[in-house]
């Protein structure tokens, strides 16, 4: 009976632990919802900066399961993989990108009037790696995140819940 108990223990164990995305062990009720993470290889031709928006470069896969990414470069895109996230990845290395939580992440909201503000949906932009509100800013399939905070017009970046995906 303890062999038993035993075995369906570490089963349990084992089939709760994820092997793809690096999971938060709990979650702060004063520092807010912990950050997902997924590494990634960054298979663009220059480096990435936290909050770079990322999407998948499926072609350029060997096909072993690699986690290549590019700079999110096309509106709307839904090929958006998440955001580079907490350092910077350079050119031909693995890092980390937060595929749900609030990050930073950058934006090409020049002024106050642009339509991204807190509450408005986030896609990508034609800007390599930056963000802007979604053409749809209510109900976009594309959004990958959320604003929470009003732009920072010196950084050009806002702090977004970005959707786990």
């Amino acid at each position: 009976m303890k062999k038993l108990f035993l075995l369906s223990l570490i089963v349990l164990l084992i089939a709760g632990r994820s092997w793809a995305v690096s999971l938060p062990q709990s979650e702060s009720a004063k520092n807010g919802p912990g950050i997902w993470y997924v590494q990634v290889y960054n298979d663009d031709t220059s480096d990435f900066d936290i909050g770079d928006v990322l999407e998948w470069k499926i072609n350029n896969s060997t096909g072993d399961n690699d986690n290549y990414v590019e700079q999110a470069d096309s509106v709307d895109t839904f090929l958006v993989a998440g955001v580079c996230w907490p350092k910077a990845i350079s050119i031909g290395n693995l890092g980390t990108m937060a595929v749900k939580g609030v990050v930073t992440v950058d934006t090409v909201a020049y002024d106050a009037q642009s339509a991204l503000h807190e509450g408005t949906l986030i896609c990508t932009s034609a800007t390599n790696g930056a963000a802007y509100a979604c053409s749809d800013t209510t109900t976009d399939d594309n959004a990958f995140g959320i604003a929470v905070a009003a732009v920072d017009w010196e950084t050009q970046t806002v702090k977004a819940y970005i959707f786990g995906r």
